[in-house]
């Protein structure tokens, strides 16, 4: 694809909705929603867009989206995996890379927001409150470890950031990317449809001014486009007036209640036809007709023409 300053997608919802029950399936399991978000994960690195604005469902994975994207993985997101079955891993697991001395992602569980391969850099504290960095990143390094590969359990514990959840794991992104998340319904915007969606924004970190609210000025954005519908599609549409027997059915209608005369002249005509009203019946009076016809409001037959046969 080209390069552009902004890009607006909206990846598969299929398995995101509620409608699918049981059969609803998350990021990790690869399926149309997985599989088209992670190509637009992909696309995002490659490209390096400064803007771009992801749209899908209200009930789609937003916080494991953006783990995926900024590269941060809060340790309370994770949660105990109670999958029995062998081919889904059932923790984070990395590969330790000694050359380059780090720990890479080796198996991602269903509930880690994290891209496979990624490294590891480090983990940082949060602030119980507000849920951002309260200290510095404290680095990982791997040359020191003894073993080919370690699970995040274990790795807590060597490192020492296992005594509570309120830490976050920093991931190494090609970009370093923010997001802002916002739930929107489209009857505000001017849409007679009650469509609630949710839309990311996300933004390079370095492409705007130090100190730029970003997430601001979107949110001054959406407000300044809002256009909510003064009254719903119900109001404008006239009431039905019921038909009763005692309504004489509209003139132009009346065909479709004419008899309808059955041919017997001809193998391929229709065993049914429709006239017109102002067309006589075929074997009335004023139209001679040389077929024998029979109509269905009547059990009598037409006397057939002078000349035609009897059989």
């Amino acid at each position: 694809m080209p390069y552009a300053n902004l890009i607006v997608a909206g990846t598969s919802c299929k398995d995101f909705s509620n409608l699918k029950g049981r059969d609803r399936k998350g990021i990790e399991a690869m399926g149309t929603s997985g599989e088209t978000f992670i190509g637009f994960v992909n696309l995002l690195f490659e490209q390096r867009y400064p803007l771009a604005v992801l749209e899908n469902l209200a009930t789609a994975e937003w916080e494991k989206m953006r783990h995926y994207i900024t590269g941060r993985l809060p340790l309370d997101s994770i949660k105990p995996n109670k999958n029995k079955r062998a081919d889904v891993p059932t923790e984070l697991r990395f590969e330790v890379d000694k050359k380059k001395g780090c720990f890479v992602v080796s198996e991602v569980c269903e509930f880690a927001g994290v891209r496979l391969g990624a490294r590891l850099l480090g983990y940082q504290l949060l602030d119980g409150k507000s849920g951002r960095p309260g200290a510095a990143m404290e680095a990982v390094d791997a040359k020191s470890y003894s073993g080919t590969s370690v699970g995040l359990e274990r790795m807590r514990a060597a490192y020492g950031f296992d005594d509570h959840d309120q830490y976050q794991l920093v991931f190494e992104t090609p970009v370093q990317y923010e997001t802002e998340l916002s739930a929107l319904d489209a009857k505000e915007f001017g849409v007679p449809q009650t469509r609630q969606r949710k839309y990311m924004l996300i933004w390079q970190r370095d492409h705007f001014a130090e100190g730029t609210d970003v997430a601001g000025l979107w949110t001054n954005l959406v407000n300044f486009l809002r256009c909510p519908l003064k009254c719903g599609v119900d109001p404008l549409i006239p009431p039905r007036t019921p038909l009763t027997r005692s309504h004489s059915p509209h003139p132009h209608l009346t065909h479709l209640h004419a008899p309808s005369t059955r041919s017997h002249t001809h193998p391929h005509t229709p065993s049914h036809t429709l006239t017109h009203p102002h067309t006589p019946l075929l074997g009335s009076a004023s139209t001679p007709s040389c077929s024998r016809t029979r109509t269905t409001a009547s059990t009598t037959s037409a006397t057939p023409c002078a000349g035609s046969s009897a059989g």
